[in-house]
């Protein structure tokens, strides 16, 4: 990621409207970064929350997808990150979760991170990062890079991208995912969701293709948080509970006293 800054004009899919225009100043770097932690009933798992461009980690409440997930049944504990757009544009997205939030979720048997529109591009990046870690990802409306590169990238089939000697930050992450076609046993869970109207439907549904069928929903809607609430309540009801992490817990077995022998 070490030329993100080369890519600050495409990150996250709400730039089209300019804002970059008030530049990097207006996103800065806390450390640590900022967190809010919403408790479940389950605390054997963690979900880590990923905002896109100009949302917080509060926004994930305010917003509904907090409720969205409980409706929909997921219990387990949720760290929301304030990952701002600075910390793209700063290469410290990972330097700030690896020493602030990593060390929140140690405690947990599973790790699973959700990522809307910019933040599904710090999910793919965080994946990567701690690839022993994270069981599995949520990718909701999510950004995939610019727009080169992923010509480059679907010019043929994925397994067949090479990046260049000297990668870009998305052309190295694309380097990454060539797993997906053919070796993604060797990566975590990726689930796919997105709005029949969103931004950048071609490269969603081109990586959809890479992806198990019931691993992907389109539901009607834009690039919205109506859109993302309805895919978080959906994923949490219908999907998630496949996996030892949202499903029922494992019994736990009764101790058993000693048979005293009889004389």
């Amino acid at each position: 990621m070490a030329q993100v800054r080369a890519a600050a004009s495409g990150i996250g899919l709400a730039l089209v409207t300019g804002t970059l225009l008030l530049g990097t100043a207006c996103f800065p770097v806390h450390t640590p970064i900022h967190t809010t932690r919403f408790d479940g009933t389950r605390h054997d798992t963690v979900v880590v929350l990923l905002p896109g461009f100009a949302a917080h980690d509060t926004t994930f409440a305010k917003k509904g997808v907090v409720d969205a997930l409980r409706r929909g049944g997921v219990e387990a504990d949720l760290v929301a990150v304030d990952a701002t757009f600075g910390y793209y544009t700063k290469d410290a997205l990972i330097e700030r979760l690896r020493e602030d939030v990593w060390p929140l979720t140690r405690s947990y048997d599973h790790v699973w991170v959700l990522g809307i529109s910019m933040g599904g591009l710090g999910t793919l990046l965080t994946a990567r990062a701690f690839a022993d870690d994270v069981e599995g990802i949520v990718l909701l409306s999510p950004y995939l890079g610019r727009g080169k590169t992923l010509r480059d990238v679907q010019d043929g089939p994925l397994r067949a991208y090479t990046p260049p000697t000297d990668p870009t930050w998305d052309e190295a992450l694309w380097g990454y995912y060539t797993r997906l076609d053919g070796h993604a046993e060797s990566l975590p869970v990726v689930l796919l969701g997105h709005g029949d109207k969103d931004l950048g439907t071609g490269n969603l549904d081109w990586l959809a293709g890479y992806l198990p069928a019931d691993h992907v929903r389109v539901v009607p809607g834009g690039h919205t948080w109506t859109t993302w609430t309805t895919l978080a309540e959906g994923f949490g009801r219908d999907v998630l509970p496949r996996y030892d992490a949202f499903g029922a817990p494992a019994p736990v077995a009764a101790e058993v006293p000693p048979t005293e022998e009889t004389p």
